[in-house]
């Protein structure tokens, strides 16, 4: 058995490109593309995946061995069938999964339980897809992007009972998230754009974080929200303005550096700072753990 194996990565690409890479840290030391059989094909070399034949095909490559398989089951079963086998022949766990497929639904196999990060990009959604994806949605650990075509009248359904919890969390088209759902999320860093929140979301979720004593938030970003909050809406937190004494004037996320030059500074019983910016088109909340190492 070769050591050394670290995790795994998914890739859809489309219903006909999806692999599996099997990784030792960022090197790929096998890959499995997956495709299904054509009618009247005969299988060259079977091998049973956890009770699925699946048929193999080694390809030459340098750097490490490429496998393409088929078989008469569905890719989703395909995929769930070999990441269990190989789950368990090396005690791994999904490093990543990414589908960048803009005309077919998203489909994360059941097998996926937990990964570390998730990219889904996706143009093709109706509100009972998007259902389905929400209910099926793994954990992740690490990073979330989400960019999907939701259906204007989308509700998520109420027995779905998820939140996100990652370090980073990025959803493209928000106008689906919900009061709950931004108040159930436990993520250092959330960027959301295209959202509906009226001015009461904003003010309830600067005042919850004022008056708890979670130090697990860095920074929330909303862009496009079309609301315009007064300064005076944060009265009773007795709001100062930018002190370079006490922090710096920007704030760096994963993604970018914010300037907090104009925002409106709020500090809570336990002495963490936090900074309020916002206008007509975004609205962020910058919590200074690291005030002059950011």
């Amino acid at each position: 058995m070769r050591t050394g194996i670290t995790g795994v990565n998914v890739s859809i690409m489309s219903p006909l490109q999806i692999t599996i890479s099997v990784k030792s840290n960022e090197e790929t030391c096998c890959m499995y593309s997956i495709q299904r059989w054509r009618m009247g094909e005969t299988p060259k070399k079977i091998w049973n995946f956890k009770g699925t034949k699946i048929m193999i095909q080694k390809l030459t490559k340098k750097n490490y061995n490429c496998f393409t398989t088929k078989a008469a089951h569905s890719p989703e079963v395909q995929i769930g069938s070999i990441l269990s086998y190989l789950m368990d022949l090396f005690k791994i766990s999904i490093n990543s999964v990414v589908q960048y497929d803009m005309h077919f639904p998203v489909v994360i196999p059941t097998t996926i339980q937990e990964c570390r990060q998730l990219e889904i990009y996706n143009r093709v959604m109706n509100n009972q897809q998007m259902n389905a994806f929400l209910r099926n949605m793994p954990i992740v650990s690490k990073r979330v992007i989400l960019n999907l075509a939701v259906e204007n009248d989308f509700l998520c359904d109420p027995d779905i009972n998820f939140k996100f919890s990652s370090d980073y969390l990025k959803i493209g088209n928000s106008n689906w998230i919900t009061r709950g759902i931004l108040f159930s999320s436990s993520c250092a860093y959330i960027e959301l754009s295209n959202c509906r929140f009226p001015s009461e979301v904003y003010i309830d979720f600067v005042q919850n974080w004022y008056n708890s004593d979670s130090t697990r938030l860095e920074c929330l970003e909303v862009l496009s929200t079309h609301v315009n909050l007064t300064a005076s809406v944060f009265d009773e937190l007795k709001p100062v303005r930018w002190d370079a004494k006490q922090r710096n004037k920007e704030f760096r996320t994963p993604s970018k550096l914010i300037d907090c030059g104009n925002g409106l500074d709020i500090v809570r019983r336990d002495g963490l700072r936090a900074t309020i910016v916002s206008n007509n088109y975004f609205f962020i909340f910058a919590v200074w753990h690291r005030p002059f190492d950011n």
